[in-house]
C-alpha cells in the first residue's frame, strides 16, 4: 500500500485547514490583513446575517452591522482595549448583537410621517390646519410627561 503525502496548500485550498487562531486574526485585523478581513467575512457573515434577518432586518442592514462590527473590532484591537474572555467569534458576534440593537433603537426613534407641501397660495390659517394634523398624528406617540407639556402650551 502506498501512502499519498499532499503539500500543505492542497488541504488549506479545500477548505480541511479553515481554522485561523484567534491571535493570527487579531494581528490580521491589526495589520488591516486582506486575507484575514476575507476569512472574516467568509466565517463570522453568517452568523451576523441570520442574526440581524431573524430580528426584523434587511440584507442592507446586515452589510452596515457587519460593517460596524469589524469596525468596532478594529478599534478596540488598535487601542489596546480587546479584553478576550471567550472565543473570537463569540466576541465578535456579541459586538454585531450590539451594534444591531443599537440600529433598531435607532430605526425607532424615527418616526416616518407623510410630507403635505403646501400651495403658494395657502394662507396661514391653511398652514395652521397642517400644523394640527401633523400634530394629531405625532402626539399620541408621545409619552404621557411630554404630551403634558404639550397640553400646557395650548
Amino acid at each position: 500500500m502506498e501512502i499519498l503525502y499532499l503539500p500543505f496548500d492542497s488541504f488549506k485550498q479545500k477548505g480541511l485547514f479553515n481554522k485561523i487562531s484567534d491571535i493570527n486574526i487579531i494581528t490580521g485585523i491589526r495589520n488591516q490583513d486582506d486575507k484575514v478581513l476575507n476569512w472574516l467575512y467568509d466565517n463570522y457573515f453568517q452568523s451576523v446575517k441570520n442574526h440581524v434577518l431573524s430580528n426584523s432586518g434587511s440584507d442592507e442592514d446586515v452589510s452596515d452591522v457587519f460593517q460596524d462590527t469589524i469596525i468596532a473590532l478594529y478599534n478596540q484591537i488598535t487601542e489596546d482595549d480587546l479584553h478576550l474572555t471567550t472565543e473570537l467569534k463569540g466576541y465578535f458576534f456579541g459586538i454585531a448583537r450590539n451594534v444591531w440593537s443599537a440600529l433598531l433603537r435607532k430605526k425607532q426613534k424615527t418616526i416616518e410621517l407623510e410630507i403635505d407641501i403646501p400651495d403658494e397660495g395657502e394662507t396661514e390659517e391653511q398652514y395652521d390646519l397642517i400644523l394640527e394634523r401633523i400634530i394629531s398624528r405625532v402626539f399620541p406617540r408621545l409619552k404621557p410627561d411630554q404630551q403634558m407639556v404639550f397640553e400646557s402650551i395650548r
